[in-house]
């Protein structure tokens, strides 16, 4: 429960103060063409047992971390904050709307921009960002979680997401991207990384032996 609403966060996104409630002008958009079939073909995620090691050990070697940590002083280096509120563990909300740092935070848009006091639950690649996006006075490790390794994704897994995504193309290719089938099949693509990388179901189901359907089981 824990890792699955606090630990994932996004990336170094969100909405930069300067910029807010203004026109801008002459704007451009990059997208990455087919972003999660690619990292999930070529980057490297956390496999083999979790064990709990000693806080000190956090970060000591180049495996897959996890550690909750509770930041004092925290204030970003820039405009630009990129921890959300409602993913701290300890997150109060000031009482008064102004951002006075008397109120213990300065919040950015649901952004912490500065806090006295604030506990988060991280992964290595997380932190890393933390480090490049904020100062602190200082940090208390409460407990740190170490996986053994980091390795691809296991063929089984890989097969079934390379072949969605390359009838989705070949749909898309063929111009029939406005049709249900390329509908079904870039939902399979994008399900295959939400389904192991955001959200899963936490009830269990059974197949109908009647319909051939899911069912929730009893």
């Amino acid at each position: 429960y824990i890792l699955r609403n606090y630990l994932f966060k996004g990336g170094l996104c969100g909405t930069n103060s300067l910029y807010m409630d203004r026109l801008l002008e002459d704007c451009g958009c990059a997208d990455l063409t087919s972003d999660y079939p690619a990292c999930m073909n070529h980057y490297q995620y956390p496999m083999g047992n979790i064990y709990a090691v000693l806080p000190e050990k956090f970060m000591s070697e180049h495996k897959p971390y996890i550690a909750c940590i509770t930041f004092y002083e925290l204030q970003s280096k820039t405009s630009h904050s990129i921890l959300s509120c409602h993913k701290a563990l300890d997150f109060k909300p000031p009482r008064k709307k102004s951002c006075d740092i008397a109120t213990k935070y300065v919040i950015d848009n649901g952004r912490i921009y500065y806090a006295e006091k604030i506990t988060y639950v991280v992964n290595d690649v997380e932190f890393r960002s933390i480090m490049q996006a904020y100062n602190w006075q200082k940090m208390d490790i409460n407990w740190c979680l170490e996986c053994e390794r980091y390795g691809a994704l296991p063929r089984y897994v890989l097969d079934v997401l390379n072949e969605q995504y390359l009838i989705k193309q070949d749909l898309k290719a063929r111009e029939l991207d406005d049709t249900i089938e390329y509908m079904f099949s870039k939902n399979n693509v994008n399900g295959c990384f939400g389904m192991m990388c955001t959200a899963m179901y936490l009830d269990e189901f059974e197949i109908d032996p009647v319909t051939g359907g899911f069912v929730p089981k009893l």
